[in-house]
């Protein structure tokens, strides 16, 4: 991974996928070697994008809203996780997780105090996508015990695959794309090959389907089927002091 300047942990030929150090973003905090901050990944440009079956993005601390999105211009976060707040946390972690977006190539962080600490101990606040396949193995993670931090790195996994992004323009049969090409179905981003898996395979706003292997938009699937959605989760922004 010497393009994007990432540590390689492990490879995964049969599933296509790839795992990195992934750095670790900090805020008020101090480490070691001086660094506040991690480094933002950008994959633009490789055939890489962040895992949305194995990764999730985590924050440690309390006290803050952390948002993440593609860059540090865009005016709206793409998720958002709101940390508990702050009181006697004498010994266990304090943190929050949500998931990430299944078109995931750039990640830049944001965090703002949203409940005063009360000169809490719990200053150092930290982010960062991480495997959860690799939680337990990781050293804790705990901001308690000072504001210095040693641990910089945590295993994040790649999915080998291009994000496909497109609006359909339907002819009379419905399921043609017109010459322009802008296609009308979506194949898995996760798949080794041309082919679906399952109905979790498929983004937002496609259904799987049996027929084709595809994922095709909701408003053309052609068969009965009980979707299970996953619920999304809005963290309101409340503006505050620290």
């Amino acid at each position: 991974m010497s393009s994007i300047n990432l540590q390689l942990l492990n490879v995964s030929v049969l599933q296509g996928t790839a795992t990195i150090n992934n750095s670790i973003t900090y805020f008020n905090c101090r480490k070691e070697d001086g660094d506040t901050d991690g480094v933002r990944i950008n994959l633009k440009g490789t055939p890489f994008l962040f895992s949305t079956e194995y990764n999730i993005f985590m924050s440690a601390g309390c006290g803050s809203l952390t948002t993440f999105s593609y860059s540090l211009t865009d005016e709206y976060p793409i998720r958002a996780c709101l940390q508990p707040i702050c009181a006697n946390f004498a010994t266990s972690n304090v943190n929050c997780a949500t998931d990430v977006p299944f078109d995931l190539i750039s990640v830049a962080i944001n965090m703002k105090c949203i409940y005063p600490s009360n000169a809490s101990r719990r200053s150092c606040r930290s982010a960062f996508i991480v495997d959860h396949r690799y939680l337990d193995s990781l050293k804790t993670i705990n901001s308690n015990s000072n504001d210095t931090w040693t641990v910089t790195h945590v295993p994040a996994t790649l999915q080998w695959a291009t994000p496909k992004r497109g609006l359909c323009k339907f002819i009379e049969s419905g399921e043609h794309c017109d010459i322009t090409y802008r296609y009308c179905y979506m194949l898995c981003i996760d798949s080794l090959d041309s082919t679906c898996s399952s109905q979790s395979s498929c983004p937002h706003g496609y259904d799987y389907s049996n027929e084709k292997d595809m994922c095709k938009p909701s408003h053309l699937v052609d068969f009965v089927t009980e979707k299970m959605s996953e619920k999304s989760q809005y963290f309101p922004i409340i503006i505050g002091m620290c």
